[in-house]
């Protein structure tokens, strides 16, 4: 720099206030609380002032920590906080022991993520009528077959909502609710609707008859049939996108429920298995001229089973050429089929829409004829075994990994060829799907995949001896040493050995959701819970009877292994959480 430029700086405390708030905005409300409010008075005056307001996200914390959040940010603001997000049914029992919902007259979003309990969540849904600027609501609720009706009724019964997400985690009961006929009754905020949940199709309808002015619907539902009844009924005439995932329903019963909401559709999506008739072009094409006059995106993935192969319509040259008419290509909807005859699992192939319309999960089961690159993926699941080394595509910002019988080491530059398909550093989640998954091959896989958070095994086994080699062994304690898992869960019995492994391997566990095997349930309790596992906060034991369950609460006070701990019994598992 010549000597007779000058510098200007600014510092960040010489910044209006306006210009600090929308900074605020992009921050974390406890790392403001904690960096800013002590720093001066000004800073102190900006963050206690009624103009301030506050978005609180309570992630999954240490029991002590959460409190403290709750009383020295929580406590004193409820009348500033605009949005609260809750992600653990413990946490959440625990805050609403704390706060009435009522007392945040300001809440704009609400979000609860894995409520248990059925009566709190009614409770709570009812005391939303009181708070008059709540507009956005998303709950996930893990309870079998809850009564969904209730939940439906309290939230259109909400002043202002608009945008209402309801994701259940278990079978539903699959009552339907009774069709609304009455005006009063209706939510006339609701724009947008998804219901991720096994949902009958003769449930739909009636639920539409209370949200007039929908715009948005996206629902996840199975076997049924379109709500049958002679008397008038108002559906929505407003929706311009819907997005349908279904199984076992037959073509006419989807045909007639379209036909009632479709008028003004300008966005279609549908995943669909179980039924391949769905793969008519010229129903296909019949409807939209006759219901979809405005439609411009035709999105359509249909899952083809290992029972449709000899069916009329899953010929690959026939399917592709009955969606090749100047209809399809007039507007730029252009389809691909793919053979998994080979893959594993039971489905054999995918018949898909192309470009424009890209979805952020992508299956690969073969590596021929794709296309070179996909950009929107960001969750890869891979099935193919081995993956070869030539055409290979690429998903450049893939973050989530799902291996399903894959096996990386009938060819050892298989996982390289895996890390060329997507650049392993930065997976941050991992699940693998494989019974013949060995801890060696994780072990190899690992060393390339240093940045992932979250780690899933489903099906592996993990109760026989194994032993490691000293290569092996230095393998384990190189990636344990950079290790950022904070997640575990393993989906199948694990026996006291490979647990001792598993903390060895990923020293910086923050949550752990295990099935142990018999008889070692507090032998494996007492090893978790003796320091090895200094940022442990959080368990799951999966199948566990009562009497087992009690035993290592017991065994925790007895041997005092923690303090200021909940210890739950939910029909998913048992869960402890502590400081």
């Amino acid at each position: 720099m010549k000597n007779n430029e000058l510098v200007s700086s600014t510092r960040f405390e010489d910044l209006a206030n306006e210009l600090i708030y929308e900074i605020f905005n992009y921050l974390d409300s406890w790392e403001i609380y904690k960096t800013f409010v002590q720093l001066n008075i000004r800073f102190q005056y900006l963050f206690n002032s009624q103009i301030f307001r506050l978005k609180i996200n309570l992630p999954s914390l240490p029991k002590r920590n959460f409190i403290l959040r709750c009383e020295k940010l929580v406590k004193p603001n409820m009348n500033k906080i605009v949005s609260l997000s809750l992600s653990n049914h413990c946490a959440i029992d625990l805050f609403f022991d704390m706060f009435s919902i009522h007392s945040f007259i300001h809440l704009e979003t609400l979000i609860l993520d894995h409520i248990t309990s059925y009566n709190l969540l009614i409770q709570l849904l009812n005391s939303l009528l009181l708070l008059p600027r709540l507009f956005t609501l998303s709950i996930t609720l893990s309870l079998y077959y809850p009564d969904e009706n209730p939940i439906l009724q309290c939230i259109f019964r909400l002043p202002i909502i608009k945008y209402c997400k309801l994701t259940f985690y278990g079978d539903l009961n699959n009552k339907c609710l009774p069709c609304n006929h009455d005006l009063k009754y209706q939510c006339q905020t609701l724009k947008y609707l998804i219901i991720d949940g096994d949902l009958c199709l003769n449930q739909l309808t009636p639920i539409l008859t209370y949200t007039p002015q929908l715009i948005y619907l996206s629902c996840r539902f199975r076997l049924g049939f379109d709500y049958k009844t002679d008397e008038p009924i108002s559906m929505p005439s407003y929706l311009t996108y819907v997005i349908l995932t279904f199984n076992d329903v037959s073509f006419d019963e989807i045909e007639e429920f379209l036909s009632k909401i479709s008028h003004n559709l300008q966005r279609l999506r549908l995943t669909i298995h179980g039924n391949s008739t769905f793969l008519c072009a010229n129903r296909w094409k019949q409807l939209i001229i006759n219901h979809m006059p405005h439609l411009y995106m035709f999105d359509f993935m249909y899952l083809i089973s290992k029972n449709d192969i000899l069916d009329e319509y899953i010929s690959s040259d026939h399917l592709l050429d009955s969606f090749k008419s100047s209809f399809w290509t007039n507007r730029q909807w252009f389809f691909q089929y793919k053979d998994w005859s080979c893959a594993y699992g039971r489905f054999a192939g995918i018949f898909y829409s192309t470009h424009p319309y890209r979805r952020k999960s992508y299956e690969l089961y073969r590596c021929d004829n794709y296309e070179t690159t996909i950009n929107s993926a960001s969750h890869l699941t891979i099935g193919i075994d081995p993956i070869p080394n030539d055409n290979l595509i690429h998903f450049p910002n893939v973050t989530k990994l799902t291996l399903i019988k894959n096996d990386i080491e009938s060819n050892g530059r298989s996982i390289l060829n895996i890390n060329r398909i997507i650049p392993l550093m930065q997976i941050t989640c991992l699940v693998v799907r494989d019974p013949h998954f060995t801890i060696k091959k994780l072990i190899k896989l690992l060393r390339y995949s240093l940045n992932i958070q979250s780690l899933t095994l489903i099906g592996m086994s993990l109760t026989d001896d194994f032993h490691l080699s000293k290569k092996q062994s230095y393998q384990v304690f190189s990636i344990s040493k950079a290790s950022k898992v904070t997640e575990l869960c393993i989906d199948d019995e694990c026996s006291l050995e490979y647990m001792q492994f598993f903390v060895h391997l990923c020293p910086r566990l923050e949550h752990l959701d295990i099935i142990t095997v018999r008889r070692q349930h507090e032998s494996i309790v007492q090893f978790l819970l003796s320091g090895y596992l200094p940022n442990l906060f959080w368990l799951r034991f999966g199948y566990i009877s009562t009497q087992e369950g009690e035993q290592i609460q017991r065994m925790i006070d007895r041997d005092q292994l923690i303090y200021y701990y909940t210890i739950k019994n939910h029909h998913t598992g048992w869960y402890l959480w502590w400081s």
